[in-house]
């Protein structure tokens, strides 16, 4: 009887002696291994929303920073600028309803004595605001934005004006060859509020809501800043994400906050599903070994081996598959369903960057390749053999007397000029090797590979003569011709010779100049093989 107690004793402490130590082991499995590795992934889950916020805002920075460069240089800009004509640029610039359209509030315009021209800051309300920061040339911010630091253009500050968030960008007045001494800076800013968030919101899962910092208050609030969000790790303290932007002082200023998604697996060191599955099997333990080891180790194990894999390689595609519906198979389905998530998360990221990335190369008004195509595909052509090995044309190509038809027609019409022509350039000049770039304003680029000097001129003729004869109205010209003309500049890179972007441009610029000098709507050409080395 003793030892029937005593065996039913020592057997009642083995099977809570194994049960108590499964326990543990369940325990420190989850503690070590799963529950870092699952916060891992919600903190990368984090880190790719916010990173998501901070490349749309940096395209909202970018697209103003085009804006001020799309206007700053330029030689009509240039002359006004030189001969302080304030009429021309409140002609041009203080237009009602164009701020609006825009997405600015001011532009000011000074020389390079740092003295102010001209410029003027609406309000909200649309009317013009009696003070601003930037009327005054020695104010300290105003200072920092006109500093003539010529490697370091266009210069975008974050400031603070009438108690508001701005951002302002200044940029050096230059001529549309970027060559020269510089005329003055000129600067565009507009309030960082509710319109601005609002248009860098699309694509994203929740809005983001602006928050203005009290300078005492901001380590509570920020999670990353915009300047060091790749250094920064995530924990869940908070329902939302905040990105924070630094002043031009490096205060803090304005944040944009992001509601955070929720954690999908439960947090807790173990909750009472796995400790009713581990009393459930403690029953059976010592005669279902082999059952133990199939329903509760290999699983962990297989746990364990797709989390390690996940953090190793990067690799989200693995999953556990755990059939059943105890829990640890439970365990490994929420898992399954996180890997799906992330996994969802970086192809959606994946496409969006992709998207971004097309935009940020194609010009909106005619879809040719912007400055930055042509600059990316002039790099790719470039480390090439064939292209050393081949002729390379380049073709510039400007619509004379532009600047009149768009006073005479106005600039919506003198778009639809414009898309008009660039679809006249992409039937004649897009193929497999040849490339139709929008060079700024009315400014075209052709780059044609493997295309002899007699071929290229050819082609250059043919794009000159479809354009006049397309018959495009035009009867505010400087001549006798009463439709819109090009002219071209041509150069051809001979074979055996190394690509250089800057020598070929130039050439070609030259012979554009001389179309123009010898009455336009032609094609002038420079054969200069030493000005290409």
């Amino acid at each position: 009887m003793k030892l029937s107690i005593r065996l039913r004793t020592e057997i009642l402490f083995a099977v809570f002696l194994v049960c108590s130590s499964v326990l543990l082991a369940q325990t420190f499995i989850r503690h070590v291994y799963t529950l870092p590795a699952l916060q891992s992934m919600a903190a990368q889950q984090d880190s790719s929303d916010i990173k998501l916020v901070a490349s749309q805002f940096r395209q909202q920075v970018a697209a103003l920073e085009t804006l001020l460069y799309d206007n700053a240089v330029w030689d009509e800009f240039y002359k006004s600028t030189l001969q302080h004509d304030v009429a021309w640029f409140e002609e041009n610039y203080f237009i009602e309803g164009s701020y609006g359209r825009l997405g600015i509030n001011g532009w000011y315009f000074y020389d390079k004595q740092q003295h102010l021209i001209t410029g003027r800051s609406l309000a909200k309300t649309g009317d013009v605001m009696d003070k601003n920061l930037f009327d005054d040339p020695m104010a300290p911010v105003t200072q920092t934005l006109l500093k003539n630091d010529a490697d370091v253009w266009p210069r975008s500050y974050f400031l603070m004006v009438n108690d508001r968030p701005v951002l302002a960008v200044a940029h050096s007045i230059l001529r549309s060859d970027e060559q020269g001494p510089s005329a003055g800076t000129a600067i565009v800013w507009t309030f960082i509020d509710e319109q601005f968030v609002e248009s860098i919101t699309p694509g994203l899962v929740d809005d983001i809501t602006l928050i203005v910092f009290d300078s005492d208050k901001t380590s509570d609030t920020v999670h990353a800043f915009y300047d060091d969000i790749d250094q920064h790790s995530y924990t869940h303290d908070s329902d939302y994400l905040v990105m924070g932007v630094r002043d031009y002082r490096g205060t803090p200023l304005f944040g944009l906050s992001v509601p955070r998604r929720p954690q999908p697996f439960d947090s807790s060191l173990f909750d009472s599903s796995l400790i009713a599955g581990l009393l459930i099997s403690a029953g059976v333990l010592l005669l279902f070994y082999l059952w133990i080891n199939k329903k509760l180790v290999t699983p962990v194990s297989r746990l364990f081996s797709v989390i390690s894999y996940s953090i190793a390689h990067g690799d989200y595609s693995k999953r556990t598959q755990l059939p059943g519906s105890n829990e640890v198979s439970r365990l490994g389905q929420q898992l399954d369903g996180l890997l799906n998530l992330v996994q969802e998360q970086q192809r959606e990221l994946l496409c969006r960057n992709e998207s971004l990335e097309k935009i940020s190369l194609t010009d909106s008004l005619t879809g040719l390749g912007n400055r930055r195509a042509m600059d990316t595909y002039l790099q790719s052509v470039a480390l090439l053999n064939r292209t050393t090995a081949q002729h390379f044309a380049l073709l510039i190509l400007d619509i004379d007397f532009f600047k009149n038809y768009n006073d005479h027609y106005g600039h919506a019409q003198g778009d639809e000029a414009l898309a008009l022509i660039a679809e006249l350039l992409k039937s004649r000049a897009s193929t497999a090797h040849s490339r139709v770039f929008r060079y700024g304003g009315e400014e075209f680029v052709i780059m044609l590979e493997n295309t002899s000097i007699r071929q290229a001129m050819a082609k250059a003729q043919d794009i000159v003569s479809i354009v006049r004869e397309a018959r495009i109205a035009h009867e505010a010209r400087g001549d006798k011709e009463r439709v819109i003309t090009i002219s071209a500049g041509l150069t051809v890179k001979p074979t055996d010779l190394r690509l250089n972007a800057a020598a070929l441009f130039e050439a070609a610029d030259s012979a554009l100049y001389q179309a123009k000098n010898m009455g336009r709507n032609q094609v002038q050409t420079v054969d200069d093989v030493v000005a290409l080395k």
